[in-house]
């Protein structure tokens, strides 16, 4: 009914909006729809849906979807509902979500609705709201050979799952170690130069003219040249050296993406900054591994 009343004086300017929710009858709203073709139409999903299974309301043409209130609909079991109605959209329509936080439940909702790249709008500075819906995978190895392998298989498990307008980056030190890993992902068939517009002229490649995914490499002095939201997967194959940078490259991920995969790597040298780690994962509700958790405390004995 908020919504309603918005919408209501606009009827002025010509643009007509209908609600429709369960407290008239199925009769009436149906009535009303066929002397009103609105501009807006205002709905609960459940009712939305009777009108459509009845063939009562046509919206295959609609232009814009909109969803307010996604946890309270995925809470109260309307998902389902949901989903069914965006199918009877047969155009491309642009999708707005309105929430107050999104939990494991409406999580894998908000990825139904909002495909390709995304606008994220924030009233909140909390790294839990500019984050949400960013996995963070996150990895203590044993050893450098450890994180250079798991490094490269993170690439393999992209190139498994990934479409193909897909991207990837990596985020590289300058070292011995860096150098390895390049060595091997060239040898993987990526594209690899480490200089300051890799990252930034392949996000400009046109999607038509695309032979497949995108996998390009930087080094972390060039991180703020990046377009790091245009990338479905970053990789961290050597852990950043302050949690605000891996704070930076989290949101600027979660600006324009509700499916993307950050992965970091750890070893006993990064200990220091194990303890802040585990607090963003525990603020963004996200799993934080027994060998984190044991390298944070090795870290505060040594201390």
């Amino acid at each position: 009914m908020q919504v309603r009343t918005v919408c209501k004086p606009l009827k002025s300017l010509g643009i007509h909006t209908v609600s429709i929710h369960s407290g008239a009858t199925l009769d009436h709203q149906i009535q009303g729809l066929k002397s009103c073709e609105p501009e807006f139409l205002v709905s609960t999903p459940e009712r939305l849906m009777e009108l459509l299974s009845l063939k009562a309301i046509d919206i295959s043409d609609v232009s814009i979807l909109v969803v307010d209130g996604l946890n309270t609909v995925c809470t109260a079991g309307f998902a389902d509902t949901i989903k069914s109605i965006k199918s009877f959209i047969s155009s491309d329509p642009r999708v707005l979500v309105f929430n107050d936080s999104f939990n494991h439940m409406s999580i894998p909702m908000v990825r139904h609705l909002l495909n390709g790249s995304i606008c994220r709008l924030s009233l909140s500075n909390t790294i839990t709201s500019l984050s949400s819906c960013i996995i963070q995978s996150v990895r203590v190895c044993t050893s450098d050979e450890d994180k250079l392998l798991r490094s490269t298989e993170a690439l393999d498990q992209f190139r498994s799952s990934c479409s193909h307008n897909s991207n990837m980056l990596y985020i590289l030190r300058k070292d011995i170690k860096c150098n390895k890993l390049v060595k091997t992902l060239k040898g993987r068939g990526c594209c690899i130069s480490l200089d300051s517009n890799t990252a930034s002229s392949n996000d400009r490649v046109d999607s038509n003219s695309r032979s497949g995914p995108v996998v390009s490499a930087i080094d972390l002095e060039h991180l703020s040249t990046a377009e790091i939201g245009r990338y479905d997967v970053v990789v961290l194959p050597s852990f950043v050296p302050s949690i605000d940078t891996y704070i930076h490259i989290l949101t600027k991920m979660a600006c324009e993406s509700v499916n993307g995969v950050l992965h970091s790597f750890l070893t006993a040298e990064d200990g220091e900054l194990a303890g802040q780690l585990i607090g963003i994962l525990e603020q963004c509700e996200q799993e934080v591994p027994e060998t984190l958790q044991d390298l944070h405390h090795k870290s505060e004995m040594k201390e």
